[in-house]
């Protein structure tokens, strides 16, 4: 049986997931729009990642991608 303790921690993640997949939804139609002037490959170019604590323009299955902003 599944404790309170579970349930809540079940309900918390799949809060989280919903909340991410909506936000994927919303980066996805801003960089596909035709007037934001974002597009894929825009995007492709500009993606940094973190690998041994170094931040690179090299995208890698392993590594973290940086969030930054200008």
């Amino acid at each position: 049986s599944i404790n309170l303790e579970e349930e809540r921690n079940f309900l918390l993640l799949r809060n989280l997931l919903m909340k991410e997949n909506i936000l994927d939804k919303i980066a996805e139609t801003i960089i596909t729009s035709p007037h934001t002037g974002i597009s894929p490959a825009k995007v492709r170019q500009n993606q940094k990642t973190i690998r041994n604590g170094i931040l690179s323009n090299f995208i890698l299955a392993d590594t973290l991608l940086a969030l930054q902003s200008s």
